[in-house]
């Protein structure tokens, strides 16, 4: 069981994380770029791309004001944007012909400003927390393995703990570590007490 939740983990963040297609040429040697920023924005990273190697970058449904940071060296134009906006759903198509990048933004929007301290993330984390138990805590929420509900859940688990009260009253129920019905098992008890 363990296996195919780490397993269903890993398939959920490997198809959620990014969408990259390239059209065209994969990669060619002109398109490797080597650069370092500092809280750039994504206008000045496109710009830099289209000096060192002739691509023209287009971002569509992105906020071009968005800085970033980082150090690339000798990396393509793919995982230069794959890396700067690792964690959002993307879509990169390549046109060698017309020498153009379209970068498009799918789903989630990546947030506006970076996070630069520790604590701005002590207090993100403890947000989510926040939310993630508030969304345990309530019946409605869905849980992803079975889709039921947690309230559903709930339910079920007390109609189960009810039929194992009443099995283990029954004499004729087996226990499973001995193969012997409880009945059986409380007449040997008594023998022994005496």
């Amino acid at each position: 069981m363990r296996i195919i939740i780490i397993t269903y983990y890993i398939l959920l963040s490997f198809y959620s994380t990014v969408i990259a297609q390239a059209e065209g040429k994969e990669c060619d040697n002109n398109q490797l770029v080597t650069l370092s920023l500092n809280k750039q924005t994504l206008s000045d990273v496109a710009s830099i791309v289209l000096t060192q190697t002739g691509y023209h970058v287009e971002h569509e449904s992105i906020d071009s004001s968005l800085l970033v940071s980082g150090v690339f060296t000798n990396v393509t134009i793919e995982k230069l944007y794959l890396r700067l906006l690792k964690g959002s759903n993307i879509a990169i198509e390549f046109d060698t012909k017309e020498k153009k990048v379209k970068v498009k933004l799918l789903g989630k929007w990546l947030p506006k400003k970076e996070i630069e301290s520790k604590n701005e993330i002590k207090q993100l984390h403890a947000q989510q927390a926040k939310q993630i138990r508030r969304q345990n805590n309530s019946p409605d929420t869905i849980e992803p393995f079975t889709g039921q509900s947690y309230g559903e859940i709930k339910k079920l688990h007390a109609q189960q703990a009810k039929q194992v009260r009443s099995q283990n009253n029954n004499p004729n129920t087996i226990e499973p570590f001995t193969g012997q019905s409880y009945g059986e098992i409380k007449k040997l008890h008594a023998r022994q007490a005496k």
